[in-house]
């Protein structure tokens, strides 16, 4: 093992010690249903583009990305939407650090685990600030396949935290042409999700492709319907007043009301109340969900996977 080797590996011990509780989303079904349709956990939704503007707007006052952004803005609501005050989400990290493979083709990124604490008071302005050195941190200890690391880690007898929730974004909307072929991403369709709990947004057209994709067995889908209105007016509040307080947001946003407060660390999640639901809920900025039926009839047109479909120009 190289010096370099041993100070990642210490870094991430340092990062799950203490090991926090698994996240305990707010949706989740009291009994896993053994038997649904996967198309029941896809949930497709529009974020208005004035939103995406501001947002990127401020991004760049804060010398922040797209990715930064909007992963504050996930984590902060799942800081009020889980009760938990310290969580872990997943999320997938360019491993293209070396110039001979910039240029490769195809999927080149290692998964990471983001620890989160939340602090009273804080704004959103001041949030991202602190979500951006998280990102910073993590991206220069980021060379140890996440297996070998969990792997080293169980030996040295570190809990490794249990990713329930992975957040990513994505740019495979763009064709590529090669001479008189053009190559187009389609939707990759899965049996069940692998990682439980997925939030995607899409980098080149944000408002009419942001997922949340879930294995229903676990996850009720009006629940997360729910989420992702109160999401989408999260969004819109922050974007709105970036120098709100998260407690503000909250208020602003529907989710006061809609999830209980955030417990002391005391608190386990199995004696977490659970979700009060409000009588109604409102989200402008929630363009639209499409229909379940209409989302099977997509997903039935497309191949499963991360295949390309090949056209030939005529």
């Amino acid at each position: 093992e190289s010096p370099a080797y041993r100070e990642t590996v210490n870094w991430w011990q340092q990062q799950f010690h203490p090991c926090p509780r698994p996240i305990v989303l707010p949706f989740r079904r009291p009994v896993r249903v053994p038997e649904i349709a996967p198309e029941a956990g896809i949930i497709r939704w529009d974020l208005d583009s004035e939103i995406s503007e501001r947002l990127d707007e401020l991004a760049r006052k804060e010398n922040a990305t797209f990715f930064v952004t909007r992963l504050a803005a996930f984590s902060a609501l799942l800081f009020r939407a889980t009760g938990q005050n310290d969580l872990v989400l997943g999320t997938y990290v360019s491993s293209r650090d070396r110039l001979e493979i910039q240029n490769m083709f195809g999927f080149v990124s290692n998964v990471a685990t983001l620890r989160f604490r939340c602090q009273h008071g804080i704004n959103f302005r001041n949030w991202l600030s602190e979500v951006r050195c998280l990102m910073m941190e993590v991206q220069q200890h980021n060379s140890i396949p996440y297996e070998e690391l969990c792997r080293d880690l169980r030996e040295k007898e570190i809990p490794v935290p249990e990713i329930q929730a992975i957040f990513s974004i994505s740019t495979h909307h763009l064709s590529t042409r090669f001479g008189d072929i053009q190559m187009k991403w389609l939707d990759r369709k899965m049996e069940h999700m692998p990682w439980g709990f997925s939030t995607r947004f899409d980098t080149v057209e944000e408002e009419g492709s942001c997922w949340m994709t879930f294995d229903a067995r676990i996850y009720d889908p009006v629940g997360v319907q729910l989420f992702t209105r109160t999401f989408s007016a999260f969004l819109r509040e922050a974007s709105l007043d970036p120098d709100a307080t998260l407690d503000r947001l909250y208020e602003a946003c529907g989710a006061a009301n809609l999830y209980p407060q955030i417990l002391p660390p005391a608190i386990s999640a199995s004696s977490a109340p659970p979700p009060v639901e409000p009588a109604s809920l409102e989200a402008p900025s929630l363009r639209s969900i499409r229909p379940l039926s209409q989302l099977i009839t997509i997903l039935k047109k497309q191949t499963a996977g991360f295949f390309m479909k090949l056209r030939c120009r005529k």
